[in-house]
């Protein structure tokens, strides 16, 4: 019982815990920039022009990117996928980190049934 008690001691202890939660809040954040990147770097990649209201994006951006999939993310992976900006290996690197974070991944999400090599389906 005392193994168990000190376990939880230490699980609790803040100088054992803050620097394990902000790790993963790091993480975390870092993670969401990247994919908030991908989607934004593509989609600016359509602008067809800006005003006060906001960015207009071209009509051809939902067709031809978001269409491939409900996840902005997941769709944005697939095309830069078919572009060959990216490959199967930066695709298996993306799920890894996904897994991470409780997301799904992009071999699960990406619509057309494309998975990398080595990732189970």
């Amino acid at each position: 019982m005392s193994e168990h008690k000190d376990r939880w001691e230490r699980f609790l202890d803040p100088e054992v815990v803050r620097p394990s939660l902000f790790l993963a809040t790091m993480f975390i954040t870092t993670f969401e920039i990247l994919k908030n990147s991908i989607v934004d770097r593509i989609r600016d990649f359509y602008l067809i022009g800006w005003s006060e209201e906001g960015n207009t994006v071209s009509p051809e951006y939902t067709a031809k990117v978001l269409s491939r999939n409900k996840s902005a993310v997941y769709a944005s992976l697939n095309w830069l996928l078919e572009r060959q900006a990216i490959d199967d290996s930066d695709l298996v690197t993306f799920d890894q980190h996904s897994k991470k974070t409780s997301q799904p991944t992009a071999t699960q999400a990406i619509s057309c049934g494309h998975r990398p090599s080595g990732v189970a389906p």
